[in-house]
């Protein structure tokens, strides 16, 4: 953190007791280290990034125009420029809900920034998968980080947001990543919109998140993710973990129904797109 130092000003011998309004501190940070430095101190909101296909008001309203997302929590999100933004969470008091507070944690922390992304899947003869989330940032910007290579060098090296599991992915969180247009760490959340498919006989098809799967995707990446990081919590994916399981079901629960067993079924564009790979037409 920076020490500002105040700006002493002189008064006549006369002048009456003087109490700074509590503004004033706001306006001395902006005169000495700018805007930038304010909206950073001050922000309560997660940035859009300049590459994204939707504009901060449209990622609000894949939550506020959702039939299934709570009214309490649509009534709590919102949009401001070009931030996403979270007032008052007002979570019912008859049922617990764990995710709101990382929920809310995430917009607090005022160093995460939200981008759509495109994700490619190629499914190999040998029936394994790949698969590579590419987000949507500025022209040729790529994250990654920055390696010494010698006194006063660096290089830099472009990181890849892949999988080899076999798995639809609608959102990924990326905590202090770098890019090689920007140095400052910032955390990364991406929200699919477009899942190229190409299946192990060479068919090829391109699917589309729905509203479901593009909303329960920024709860579940805001909430579950870029909150519990910005907590200090664990937030992997673990079937040993019952904490992130509880909270991933929470945020689930609004979008998908369980089964029998108390399970949460797998979204219709999921099953989609297994059909397409295993041969079917969904």
């Amino acid at each position: 953190m920076k020490q500002v130092s105040a700006r002493r000003t002189r008064r006549a011998a006369t002048a009456p007791p003087h109490r700074a309004p509590a503004t004033s501190w706001i306006l001395r940070l902006q005169r000495t280290a700018g805007n930038r430095a304010v909206r950073r101190l001050l922000q309560r909101d997660i940035a859009v990034h300049k590459g994204s296909q939707l504009t901060a008001a449209q990622l609000a309203d894949v939550l506020k125009k959702n039939k299934n997302v709570p009214d309490w929590l649509k009534k709590g999100v919102g949009s401001s420029g070009g931030s996403l933004t979270a007032g008052r969470v007002a979570a019912p008091k008859d049922r617990i809900l764990s995710f709101v507070d990382s929920f809310v944690a995430a917009f607090k922390a005022g160093n995460w920034d939200i981008t759509t992304a495109k994700s490619k899947i190629v499914v190999g003869k040998d029936g394994k998968w790949r698969q590579i989330v590419t987000p949507d940032l500025g022209k040729d910007e790529r994250i990654g980080f920055y390696m010494k290579t010698g006194p006063g060098q660096r290089e830099f090296s472009e990181s890849t947001l892949h999988s080899e599991d076999p798995e639809i992915i609608y959102g990924w969180t990326e905590p202090d990543t770098v890019t090689n247009k920007r140095d400052e760490k910032r955390g990364l959340v991406v929200i699919i919109t477009e899942i190229d498919v190409t299946a192990a006989d060479g068919r090829h098809k391109v699917f589309t998140p729905g509203p479901d799967e593009m909303a329960e995707a920024i709860v579940h990446e805001i909430g579950v993710h870029a909150g519990r990081i910005a907590q200090g919590r664990p937030d992997v994916h673990s079937d040993t973990d019952s904490s992130v399981r509880d909270v991933v079901n929470e945020i689930g629960g609004f979008f998908r129904p369980a089964n029998d067993k108390g399970e949460l079924d797998t979204s219709p564009l999921t099953k989609q797109i297994f059909a397409f790979v295993a041969g079917g037409k969904p």
